[in-house]
């Protein structure tokens, strides 16, 4: 039994004679419903002062065993010891993992003790019950489904639901190469939805400076899909060190943007549309000066463009493309 329990609980040698049980039973001592201990554990999470590892351990080992007999509202306020040496809301905390795409892999927390604060501490997965399972719940899934716990985090901050979490935040800023993977990993589980459902998020998503093949960044939603015809296509007009390709990880084959919905939705362009020439002709035109590529280079490039402007176009076309057609 924790400590901190506002129960009255005899000592266990009390019950282990059966004639002595039968005097403390005659008295008026019972055994406990499980709803007055899950009560008492709400109690005790939410009673300011010192409260020790080993008992919120045995508070969450107790409503697991416990309170699959009734209703568990979301008014219980669960409180997790951290990896971090403090104990905090259990909602906002996540599992200790070394999976692809798991938070303590994306943050490399190894590396980042910093972060230790918002993962549990490891004795919640090494628990005695995490073999067993109650009410059709397995322990884990009671960590994940009652108190919260996550594998990896949401998309919006759970204090601001129009901005990004601040792991995803992190993710972007520190494993710049793991951010596109890991939203489309959890794309069609979650994210998608969230995005649907909040276009401040979408946006905020579409916003986010990612790393490009040429080693800089630009906002995800204005980069290109990087398929072998993107790419050799940049170096055929000599732009592929400006134009701004999508960093994924190494693959031997051609990447399909099938593959990536999510970076579809997020704006991420794949097509050698009349948008790339356009990019790539303004990216020749930065230094002020002709191009390198030469006339003939030049001049595939106007064809390509042609080939693909419509009667909507052409006025806007005439303001980029008139300085370097005479000179071609």
């Amino acid at each position: 039994m924790p400590r901190g329990l506002d129960l009255v609980v005899l000592h266990p040698d009390a019950a282990e004679d059966s004639s002595r049980r039968e005097v403390y039973q005659s008295l008026g001592v019972r055994n406990c419903p499980p709803a007055t201990i899950c009560d008492a554990i709400e109690k005790a999470q939410t009673t300011p002062g010192s409260k020790f590892t080993s008992d919120l351990l045995s508070y969450f080992e107790l409503l697991f065993w416990f309170s699959h007999k009734f209703s568990f509202g979301a008014q219980y306020k669960l409180v997790a010891s951290t990896s971090g040496g403090i104990y905090a809301n259990s909602k906002g905390l996540f599992m200790r993992s070394d999976q692809p795409y798991h938070a303590e892999y994306l943050l490399h927390l190894a590396e980042n003790s910093q972060y230790n604060k918002h993962f549990l501490d490891k004795i919640y997965q090494a628990s005695s019950v995490s073999t067993r399972s109650r009410g059709g719940v397995t322990w884990e899934q009671w960590l994940c489904d009652v108190a919260g716990v996550r594998w990896y985090p949401t998309l919006s901050d759970p204090e601001d639901r129009n901005k990004l979490h601040w792991m995803i935040e992190t993710i972007r800023d520190k494993n710049s190469a793991a951010f596109a993977p890991m939203i489309q990993h959890y794309w069609a589980q979650e994210y998608s939805n969230t995005c649907r459902l909040n276009s401040k998020i979408k946006q905020a998503l579409m916003e986010c400076k990612v790393l490009c093949q040429h080693n800089g960044f630009e906002e995800l939603g204005k980069t290109w899909f990087p398929t072998r015809l993107i790419v050799e296509t940049a170096k055929k007009y000599g732009v592929e060190k400006r134009l701004p390709i999508l960093a994924l990880p190494e693959s031997t084959d051609d990447y399909l943007i099938s593959q990536w919905p999510s970076l579809t939705e997020l704006g991420v362009r794949s097509a050698l549309d009349l948008s790339f020439y356009r990019q790539a002709l303004s990216l020749l035109s930065i230094a002020g000066e002709a191009p390198a590529i030469g006339v003939t280079k030049m001049g595939s490039l106007y064809k390509n463009m042609g080939n693909r402007v419509t009667l909507e176009d052409q006025a806007d076309l005439k303001v980029c493309g008139d300085p370097w057609y005479k000179r071609c």
